[in-house]
C-alpha cells in the first residue's frame, strides 16, 4: 500500500499536466536536514536527533534518505508519514522507489568514521544531489556516477566534513547551477570548525543569494543560466 501511494505521488509530481506547477520546494531544517517537495511527493534527507545542538525538527515525507548511520543524519523517527527509507549504501548504483530513481555514490567520511553515501534524485526536471558528510574531493569516476547536478547540498564546515576550500573543489567538479551550503558552525552547532562566512569569503557578491526564509522554490526554467553557480544562503527552521 505504501509503495502504491508513493508511486501515485511520483506520477503526479513528474508527469506534465495542464495547470500543474513544476516548482519544487526546498526546505531547510538546519544542519544537513532538507526536504524537497513536488506536489504530493516529498523526499527528506538526513534528519537529525537532539544530541547535536539543534532542536529536533519533524517533517512529513514519503521517502527519507540517510547518508550514514550517525545521529545527526539518521533520525528517521523525525519523519512523519511512514516513509520508505534509503539508508547508507555501501555500493554505487541506483535504487528505484515507486518509479523514482535515486542514484547513490559511496564516498569517504574521513578517519575512522566509515563511509558516506551521496544521493541524487530528479523532480520535475530539476536534479538534486545531497552530499551527506562528504569528507573527500570527488574523483572523476564519482562525478560521472553522480551525473548532472542542478541543486547541490554540500557541507562546508570542516572538521568532520569538507572545509570551505575543499567544498569549492567539489563544486568545480560537479558544476551545479545552485549551491546550498550546509553542515557548518552555527549558534547551535558550535562543535564544527567554521561557519558559512568562511565559505563565502572572497566570492563575488553577485554569485550569492541570501534567502530570508527557510524555503525556496525552483523549477527547470528558473535555474541560473551562468556557468558560475549561484550560492543560496538559507535560513533554517528553528
Amino acid at each position: 500500500m505504501r509503495l502504491a501511494l508513493i508511486a501515485s505521488a511520483v506520477l503526479a509530481a513528474t508527469v506534465p499536466q495542464e495547470g500543474k506547477s513544476d516548482k519544487v520546494t526546498v526546505t531547510w531544517y538546519g544542519h544537513s536536514f532538507f526536504t524537497v517537495s513536488a506536489g504530493r511527493l516529498t523526499v527528506a534527507f538526513d534528519p537529525y536527533d537532539g544530541a547535536w545542538g539543534y532542536k529536533v525538527q519533524s517533517a512529513t515525507a514519503q521517502i527519507c534518505c540517510c547518508s550514514h548511520e550517525h545521529g545527526d543524519h539518521n533520525n528517521v523517527a523525525a519523519i512523519n508519514g511512514m516513509p520508505m527509507v534509503l539508508r547508507q549504501k555501501f555500493k554505487n548504483g541506483a535504487t528505484t522507489i515507486g518509479g523514482l530513481k535515486f542514484t547513490h555514490v559511496v564516498s569517504d567520511h574521513g578517519g575512522d568514521r566509515g563511509q558516506n553515501t551521496m544521493f541524487a534524485v530528479e523532480l520535475n526536471g530539476v536534479r538534486f544531489a545531497h552530499c551527506g558528510d562528504l569528507c573527500e574531493i570527488l574523483s572523476d569516476e564519482q562525478v560521472l556516477m553522480l551525473g548532472r547536478v542542478d541543486v547541490l547540498f554540500i557541507p562546508v564546515g570542516g572538521k568532520v566534513v569538507l572545509n570551505a576550500k575543499e567544498a569549492d573543489e567539489v563544486i568545480k567538479k560537479l558544476k551545479p547551477r545552485i549551491v546550498v551550503p550546509m553542515h557548518y558552525k552555527t549558534k547551535e552547532a558550535t562543535w564544527l570548525a567554521s561557519g558559512v562566512d568562511e565559505f563565502l569569503k572572497g566570492k563575488d557578491a553577485a554569485s550569492i543569494k541570501r534567502i530570508e526564509d527557510v524555503k525556496f522554490e525552483v523549477d527547470k526554467q528558473s535555474l541560473p543560466s551562468d556557468a558560475r553557480p549561484v550560492i543560496y544562503v538559507m535560513k533554517y527552521q528553528q
